[in-house]
């Protein structure tokens, strides 16, 4: 967790696995005589083909390759030089006994599909490059997943994390006349879906301030218009209250180490403050719009999740590669059979487009219809690993739990994406539409 500056130090938010355990049993089986005549059986009955909601763009798709790296550095500030203005830095070992190391390992979202055959990983203490590969972990909030490495007996300046990963990605559609029918659950979600509407680091879905904007929006009473409806509705409200003031990023790191080995700088984190502060102060980050727009949705009983990515076609500002987030909510199209599909809210683009929201009833440029999205890579749905790790700085997706303790290191991150090679197998797996 981030435990310097204004950032709430060792937050932890409790991992929730269900092991479901199967029992098998072998029943002989007994031979009767048949009947010289039978009754034919009924032809078994067809199960009506699922038409999805958001239908995503073939022609337009992309396939990115994104890598995200993580750089550990054991700095001290020395001010031994009063000549110099800026402070000098001295790069000093850092000791462990054992660590486990966590970064998102993304699913796939409303217009990302994940191909996990090429993800790659690569994990440096020094100079020492670990052999061992991650341990994948699911079960966590809102689908989340993690690659976990252990290490033990760690003695060195650096630490260096690549991982990347592989998406095809689509422009979207949305069916609005049949979204706006569906109705809201009659039954017990999925544990899964039930996650989504819990509180998170930064969405603090059960907070007073939100709930108090979610009761003022809805007039105390949410469901009575179908939940479609409710989305489109509290995502105006939100573009109305809230204004983006901020960039994305925090400070650049300032020392030239960070600099090493990957050609534009690092940031030493990403400028996320948390819903309640942005329903409290009404401006601050861009990031932190998705964050309350996702914690208001969750609030109102809609289950819903922040996806942060990657804009492979944004300006680059400042070498700094353009980190994004957006909301899905779900809807549970199918409640018979428990089949529904996650809704893209493009909120921040939405409120670059128009400061005011278009009416609700009309179709909405960012609201399930994305003619950009092709363009977007997915890195996580959390800005820090939703269990108990902590990080080194502000929230940027990775986190660790060293021992004896934390040690004294400066963190930076950073991404570098490029279009996946189209090869032999790629190509054949595409015809086969896998």
């Amino acid at each position: 967790m981030p435990c310097r500056s204004s950032m709430p130090r060792n937050p932890r938010i409790a991992r929730a696995l269900v092991f479901v355990g199967l029992g098998v049993s072998t029943l002989g089986a007994i031979a009767l005589a048949q009947p010289s005549t039978q009754t034919p059986r009924p032809a078994p009955v067809q199960a009506v083909p699922y038409e999805p909601l958001v239908l995503r763009i073939d022609a337009d798709r992309q396939q990115w390759t994104l890598n995200g790296e993580i750089l550990l550095l054991g700095l001290t500030r020395d001010r031994r030089d009063i000549n110099v203005d800026q402070p000098v830095y001295r790069t000093d070992p850092f000791k462990i006994e054992a660590a486990v190391i966590a970064y998102p390992l993304p699913t796939d979202t409303a217009f990302t599909v994940m191909d996990e055959t090429l993800t790659e990983t690569r994990l440096q203490i020094g100079s020492t490059q670990i052999q061992e590969a991650p341990r994948t972990l699911d079960g966590y909030q809102s689908g989340q997943r993690l690659l976990v490495w252990d290490v033990k007996n760690v003695e060195a300046t650096s630490l260096r994390l690549n991982v990347q990963t592989s998406m095809q990605a689509f422009k979207t559609v949305v069916d609005e006349e049949r979204a706006f029918a569906v109705d809201w659950p009659k039954q017990e979600l999925p544990e899964d879906l039930n996650s989504s509407l819990g509180p998170q680091l930064y969405v603090e879905a059960d907070a007073p301030e939100i709930k108090r904007l979610v009761e003022v929006w809805t007039n105390g009473n949410a469901k009575r218009v179908k939940p479609y409806y409710l989305a489109k509705h509290l995502a105006a409200r939100v573009i109305e209250w809230y204004q983006p003031s901020e960039g994305p990023y925090l400070a650049e790191r300032d020392s030239e180490n960070f600099r090493a080995g990957g050609g534009a700088a690092m940031t030493a984190g990403y400028n996320v403050r948390g819903a309640v502060r942005a329903a409290r102060e009404q401006r601050g980050s861009n990031l932190d719009m998705a964050n309350l727009l996702c914690a208001v949705y969750r609030a109102a009983g809609i289950p819903a999740r922040v996806v942060i990515g990657y804009d492979h076609e944004a300006q680059r500002q400042d070498d700094r590669p353009p980190v994004i987030a957006w909301v899905e909510f779900f809807l549970m199209v199918d409640q018979e059979n428990q089949r529904g599909e996650w809704i893209p809210v493009d909120i921040i683009r939405q409120r670059e487009f128009a400061s005011r929201a278009p009416d609700v009833t009309r179709s909405w440029k960012y609201f399930g219809n994305h003619d950009l999205s092709h363009n977007y890579s997915v890195i996580s749905f959390h800005w820090h690993p939703p269990t108990t790790v902590v990080n080194s700085g502000p929230p940027a997706f990775w986190g660790w739990l060293p021992k004896p303790s934390a040690p004294n290191v400066d963190q930076g991150v950073r991404f570098h994406a490029f279009a996946t090679p189209m090869t032999a197998e790629r190509q054949r797996r595409q015809r086969e539409g896998r």
